[in-house]
């Protein structure tokens, strides 16, 4: 694509270097980072379930314990989230990185 100035912009041969986060759709770090923040997610439910919504507000001291787990969860559920729609956006073709962005959201 021609623009001004007679500069070039293609996004061709650009690519993402995201052995950072995993080393494949079958990295196994993958999966257990989903199934980890599965477990976590239903440990806090468990324990937080039924004491932040009460009357006079859960203390302090609670929220934030329960705000720093909630954040750290979402951290965890985002890595493998971010890696399979970046890997999809990158070759939306290959059946392996749409079923992983699948699998993720459903996550």
């Amino acid at each position: 694509m021609a623009v001004a100035g007679g500069l070039h912009h293609s996004a061709q041969g650009v690519t993402w270097k995201l052995s950072d986060l995993y080393g494949s759709v079958d990295d196994p770090r993958l999966q257990a980072d989903l199934e980890t923040a599965r477990r976590r997610a239903e440990a806090f439910a468990n324990t937080y379930r039924g004491k932040v919504n009460v009357q006079g507000g859960p203390s302090p001291e609670l929220l934030l314990d329960a705000l720093t787990e909630l954040e750290s969860i979402y951290e965890q559920l985002d890595r493998p989230a971010v890696y399979a729609m970046l890997l999809h956006s990158a070759k939306t073709d290959d059946p392996k990185h749409g079923a992983l962005l699948a699998r993720t959201q459903e996550w």
